[in-house]
């Protein structure tokens, strides 16, 4: 929003609103309060405790180069990848999990049709 122009005041209200969260949103709204009385975002953002210690300091470098919306995208990008080696890692613990559970339901399944037959031919001979 930074990027486009948007004024920050504002778009903190629009971040609020879009985050789906209560808390997100309760803490943007003290955040963005906070700074229209005058102090700046990183300082109100360290507060909260609700983000992690690398984000306000980003944001005061931002806020000291006056290039803001250049470290919330770097932010957002390092989020992004963090999250991603997170479900790949994730993915890579859950997929012999859900092996083992096929191939026990695929052993149930033979095992369930083969015994009737095997029973049948024992109760002939």
């Amino acid at each position: 929003l930074l990027h486009s122009n948007v004024a920050m005041l504002e778009g903190l209200a629009l971040t609020a609103k879009a985050t789906g969260f209560v808390l997100v949103e309760e803490t943007l709204n003290e955040v963005s309060q906070q700074v229209r009385e005058g102090q700046p975002l990183a300082e109100p953002l360290r507060q909260t405790g609700l983000f992690p210690s690398l984000v306000p300091d980003m944001v005061a470098l931002g806020e000291a180069t006056g290039r803001l919306d250049m470290m919330f995208e770097k932010i957002a990008d390092l989020y992004e990848e963090e999250s991603q080696t997170t479900l790949r890692s994730l993915t890579a613990l859950v997929e012999p999990l859900i092996i083992v559970v096929l191939g026990l339901g695929i052993g149930f399944i033979v095992v369930a049709m083969y015994l009737p037959i095997f029973s049948i031919a024992s109760i002939v001979s």
